[in-house]
């Protein structure tokens, strides 16, 4: 055999064992705009912007826009009890399982299986977490954290970490169920200790808007409900982030989980360049979303007919679909499904007023019509 033809057999071959010795896997969705690649610490999720780089462990280790880190460590923060031990999802736990991926419509599913084995903690905790990452940079997270054997901790909130560099000299606007609470300057000197904290308080959106080429952020906490939380300058503990830590009902202050106890979050974070518009285009949608759920639940109160059930019906099968326009980047159909799920609401309740009216004061007043007329005419008869 040709000696240049084994030399370049060996080396392909060198090359082939290289490349199978990486555990990496690249795959591209068929005619999508969006590809992943598998390593040994994260999916790499690439869209037409952006990066980002979704932990094995779970959560959302950091997130690129145009070659700018614009959010790092994303996920469920646990302190220890005592304070020890603290940490994210993204990093702390042991990967039990490869991650199951799959295309769904307008980007990818990655589901990531961790164990956190910490008996110098007290932490036995299964964490499960679903991310869906669209091509329109939005990524929804679902963490299930389960205990396995008894655990405990001091306190456990969801986390986003947003850099300094980025972010600094901006405000940061708050809303807890649909209403706005109001804004946090994100101070351009680094804070010390005793004055880390920029806001106190319960909030589940966080809005930064900025005109067209700066980069906005979403961060919403949508299950389970808020109720309190901080924004904190983390530079006063040497690190380069403001933390936004909002605390959940049932999970946050819980302390200590019983085996099979634990707690769903769902969360979603779109960081991305289209301006204040689109931001308040968000907002809106998912504030009106909340009061036509709570306008559902009473008109689902009084609604007895079968029409004004469908209608009820009707509008509660359209309110999922909010968080669908939103993930799939569409403001404009997020606004518009949620006023066409309150007018079926409207519906509903118009057409349980007037079944109420109609049996309770148009029926009766015209049987009293009627009886007036009658005695009107025997009256009118006697005296004849």
């Amino acid at each position: 055999m040709n000696m240049k033809r084994m030399i370049g057999i060996i080396l392909s071959l060198i090359a082939l064992i290289a490349l199978l010795s990486t555990s990496v896997l690249l795959c591209r969705a068929q005619g999508g705009k969006i590809s992943y690649e598998v390593t040994d610490t994260d999916v790499i999720v690439r869209g037409p912007h952006f990066e980002v780089y979704i932990s094995l462990t779970g959560g959302i280790r950091k997130y690129i826009v145009d070659d700018t880190t614009v959010l790092k460590d994303t996920a469920v923060y646990m302190w220890g009890p005592k304070w020890a031990g603290a940490g994210f999802t993204t990093y702390i736990g042991d990967v039990v399982k490869d991650p199951d991926i799959e295309m769904i419509e307008g980007g990818v599913r990655i589901i990531t299986y961790a164990r956190w084995n910490r008996p110098q903690y007290s932490q036995f905790l299964d964490v499960v977490t679903v991310h869906e990452v669209y091509e329109s940079g939005v990524v929804y997270v679902v963490q299930n954290i389960t205990a396995f054997k008894d655990s405990q901790y001091e306190l456990a909130v969801v986390m986003a970490s947003l850099p300094c560099q980025v972010y600094m000299g901006r405000n940061a606007t708050l809303y807890k169920e649909g209403s706005k609470i109001g804004d946090v300057y994100m101070k351009e000197e680094p804070a010390k200790p005793a004055t880390r904290i920029l806001y106190q308080g319960a909030f589940d959106i966080l809005q930064i808007s900025a005109p067209g080429g700066a980069v906005s952020l979403l961060f919403i906490v949508l299950t389970p409900p808020v109720i309190g939380g901080w924004i904190q300058d983390y530079r006063a503990w040497g690190a380069d982030y403001y933390a936004v830590m909002p605390t959940v009902e049932g999970f946050s202050y819980k302390k200590s989980l019983a085996p099979g106890e634990g707690a769903t979050i769902k969360f979603l974070v779109f960081p991305h360049k289209k301006g204040a518009e689109y931001n308040a285009k968000a907002v809106e949608a998912l504030s009106k979303q909340v009061s036509t759920y709570k306008y559902i639940a009473k008109v689902k109160g009084i609604a007895k007919s079968g029409k004004a059930i469908e209608y009820v019906e009707k509008a509660e099968k359209m309110l999922p679909q909010v968080l669908k326009y939103i993930c799939m980047g569409d403001v404009d159909g997020a606004l518009g499904v949620v006023n066409q799920a309150y007018n079926y609401a409207r519906l509903a309740y118009r057409t349980e007023v007037l079944r109420i009216a109609t049996w309770f004061i148009i029926i009766p007043a015209a049987a009293s019509l009627v009886v007036i007329v009658l005695f009107g005419i025997k009256g009118i008869r006697i005296r004849r």
